[in-house]
């Protein structure tokens, strides 16, 4: 974070130069140090807020214009040293001239959750042995060249770093066995293209160019060499002396979009999308360990192990879309939608295992055992959807459309017999089709507004264990303002299912937030809001440790509740809020969140600031997860 904040620091020396030569010219620039004190559990704060001591930059704008080379010029900053989160925007255009925008982010990511997937909780070891610390990175530059003109050049540039270090776990030889280790994974994206703009057509093609690849590199944590499970098994103490594993990947994804809309004549439009890419990945494991290790499925102990694998997966796939837009007499406007999309996925890969010094459970030396797998899979995924929707005009304040459309889909799946661990619904070509239904009513009267829609989905059959038979959607919203006061409500329920054999996935959900919100002055506004949810979801799983059927059962029931007030004057400006979540579901807990900020401006457009918040958190089953973090920041702000 500091390396960022001196790069911001440098950007702006540099900049600063250059802007000279504009004609008018406005900056803000809010700059503090904050503190925070924290009781509780610092692995869950972290994971969740991740605030810090040290410099923060509250907010950086600078809006230049009649530079020579610009017409207009814009940065903005924020974030960086305490705050977990920085952002840099920079822009810059010329009218008919040049448009271009560079965008910067940072984000620190840390998981050390306690108890969530942690099956060493109930012995008391805190955080769980699958952590990570890691730093995302993002840049992106886009360049727009003769905007407006007839035929436009267009730019791009984005790239992507995610650099993290942690632990995880290896099951070897009858146990369990903490690691460390570091992942590195980057992202170069290129994309050249042009605009057409026609007066009755404008469209859009792009071609671009992804590449990804990364590396995980772990090993053996200091001082874990006896496992997780120090019970002998078979007479014999299972350990590791050392172990290291190597993974590593490259994806290489161009792709091809263009966009084209038409005004065919006063009462109807076309425009239409395709997109097309073609990914290929190659990815390599290397894998060694040595210690005194059990296999009930070779029947052996041995003394170590070495892995090898490679693997490469194709994925070809491209999607269309057409859409024909028409007004009718009296009115009415028709919409009717045609799309296609096609996907493959194929893949291939090659394992060898070394299973070195082995001893059969009699006590006879049966040296070393090699294990080659190789293993082919392809799926292939074909929809068509067509889509029609018909608007009415207005009958006072109200408007009503409908909407009619299916979906045909048919897949083709050869998995490798070698993968198929309990027979039955493995492969072969499949077809669904999903019929679709909606409904919607919409009132515009004045100061009041409501909007209320249907949808039901029916299907013939399943073929994913997450594809549904039968899916209904009630959404509305509604919003009233009276003079100083705005009154918005939505609410949502869904229900959807599948009752085939040995699945039984079923999603019943269900919400509503409601908000008030009061303006008695310009300068001064206050609001409040409350909302309840409540989610079910099930489905039949198999247990990975055995394959036997279980259900697999999750529920949310919880509230929102919120409230604030603010107040801005020339000669003060103030907020503060409150913000809290209950979920009393499968996985209970409270959050909550109340801040106040002020600022006292001075003379000479200098000015004081101070904030302070306070983050609360508690799980209802296990209380050393919870936290209570105080934040303080005091800030010097200029503005010209």
């Amino acid at each position: 974070m500091k390396k960022a904040f001196v790069f911001l620091a440098f950007l702006l020396l540099l900049a600063v130069p250059g802007l000279l030569p504009a004609q008018e010219q406005s900056t803000t620039l809010s700059l503090g140090y904050q503190w925070v004190t924290l009781s509780g559990s610092q692995e869950t704060y972290r994971s969740q807020v991740d605030e810090d001591d040290g410099l923060v930059l509250d907010q950086l704008h600078l809006n230049l214009t009649d530079g020579g080379w610009f017409d207009t010029l814009n940065l903005s900053a924020s974030g960086f040293g305490g705050s977990p989160t920085g952002s840099l925007r920079f822009t810059a255009a010329q009218r008919q001239a040049y448009r271009l925008s560079l965008n910067y982010h940072r984000g620190r990511r840390v998981s050390e959750l306690l108890d969530f997937a942690n099956p060493l909780a109930g012995a008391g070891v805190f955080p769980g042995q699958h952590t990570s610390h890691g730093v995302l990175d993002r840049f992106d530059l886009n360049v727009e060249l003769f905007p407006g003109k007839t035929i436009t050049p267009l730019f791009s540039y984005q790239y992507v770093r995610d650099r993290a270090e942690g632990t995880t776990t290896v099951h070897l030889g009858q146990d369990e066995f903490l690691l460390g280790g570091s992942t590195f994974y980057r992202t170069h994206e290129f994309q050249a293209g042009v605009g057409l703009h026609l007066g009755f057509l404008d469209a859009v093609v792009l071609q671009g160019w992804r590449n990804q690849d990364g590396e995980s590199r772990f090993a053996l944590f200091p001082g874990a060499g006896q496992g997780n499970n120090r019970r002998p098994v078979l007479d014999r103490d299972v350990t590791l002396s050392s172990f290291k594993r190597s993974n590593s990947y490259s994806t290489d994804a161009p792709y091809t979009t263009a966009v084209v809309s038409a005004r065919l004549a006063s009462f109807a439009r076309l425009s239409g999308r395709y997109v097309y890419q073609d990914t290929e990945t190659d990815s390599r494991l290397s894998e060694q360990a040595a210690g005194s290790l059990v296999s009930f499925k070779l029947q052996r102990f041995f003394q170590g192990v070495a892995e090898a694998a490679l693997g490469e997966a194709k994925a070809p796939n491209w999607r269309g879309e057409g859409k024909l837009e028409l007004t009718l007499p009296a009115g009415f406007a028709f919409t009717a939608t045609y799309g296609q999309r096609h996907r493959e996925l194929s893949g291939w890969s090659l394992l060898q295992d070394t299973y070195l010094g082995t001893i059969n459970f009699s006590g006879y030396q049966g040296g070393d055992v090699t294990k080659l797998l190789t293993a082919r899979t392809a799926l292939t995924r074909d929809e068509k959807e067509s889509v029609g929707t018909l608007v009415s005009p207005r009958f006072g304040p109200v408007s009503v459309w409908a909407s009619f459309g299916t979906t045909k889909q048919e897949f083709t799946l050869a998995p490798d017999a070698q993968e198929i661990v309990v027979p039955g619904n493995q492969g072969g070509y499949f077809e669904r089709e999903v019929d679709r239904v909606g409904a919607g009513l919409n009132v515009n009267a004045g100061p009041f507004l409501l909007s209320v829609d249907f949808r039901k989905d029916s299907a013939d059959k399943v073929v994913l264990r997450t594809d549904v038979l039968d899916l209904e959607k009630l959404r509305a919203r509604a919003q009233v303002k009276l003079g100083i006061f705005e009154l918005a409500a939505n609410a949502e329920k869904l229900d959807a299912n599948n009752d085939i054999p040995n699945n039984a996935y079923d999603v019943s959900g269900k919400d509503w937030t409601a908000e008030l919100r009061v303006n008695p002055t310009e300068a001064f506004s206050f609001w409040g809001a409350y909302g309840k949810f409540k989610t079910d979801t099930s489905i039949v799983i198999r247990r990975p440790e055995d394959f036997t059927l279980a259900s697999s059962l999750y529920s949310e029931d919880g509230s929102l509740k919120e409230g604030g007030l603010s107040y801005r004057s020339k000669a003060f400006v103030g907020e503060a809020g409150y913000w809290k979540l209950e979920n009393q579901g499968s996985r209970g807990l409270s959050y909550d969140r109340a801040f106040a900020r002020v600022e006292v401006p001075l003379e000479s457009g200098l000015g004081l600031g101070f904030e302070a918040a306070r983050y609360k958190y508690e799980q209802t089953a296990f209380t050393l997860a919870n936290y209570t973090a105080k934040r303080y920041l005091f800030l010097v702000r200029y503005q010209k």
